[in-house]
């Protein structure tokens, strides 16, 4: 049986919250992703219906 040393252990940890790091921020880019990716046809359908509804006024006007 092998002894694990404290070095070891400190290596292992500084590795684990390196890479639970880099998931954090890569999920936080996805995400940002996805609101900007989720938010383009919304804005664009309420900008075609603006548009509509203020050509409609002026044809009734």
């Amino acid at each position: 049986m092998s002894t694990v040393t404290r070095a070891y252990l400190d290596q292992r940890l500084a590795a684990a919250k390196r890479c639970s790091r880099e998931g954090a921020m890569a999920g936080a880019k996805a995400a940002a992703v996805a609101t900007v990716a989720a938010a383009v046809p919304t804005i664009s359908t309420s900008l075609e219906a603006t548009i509509h509804s203020a050509r409609q006024v002026e044809n009734t006007v």
